[in-house]
């Protein structure tokens, strides 16, 4: 019996790296930007702070659409 576990406990430890590895080579090729991500560069500054200037603002929200702040109503004749 207690050489059993010992041989369950080597697979074990055996399998975690093997697995682990093949997790990561599966979602290598995952691109961040297809699940909303942006990943920055090393060199480029951190967008902590908002907005860098007026056009950047207004270029955001205007990319919401017509359903913008109006609880996803197109038209104000929509029936209710």
């Amino acid at each position: 019996m207690a050489q059993s576990l010992t041989d369950y406990e080597v697979l074990d430890l055996m399998a975690k790296p093997v697995f682990s590895i093949a997790l990561i080579v599966g979602h290598w090729s995952i691109d961040p930007g297809r699940m909303g991500l942006k990943l920055r560069d090393y060199e480029e500054d951190p967008n902590y702070f908002g907005y860098k200037n007026e056009a950047q603002k207004a270029q955001h929200e205007g990319s919401h659409g017509p359903y913008h702040g109006n609880e996803g109503v197109a038209r104000s004749d929509a029936a209710v």
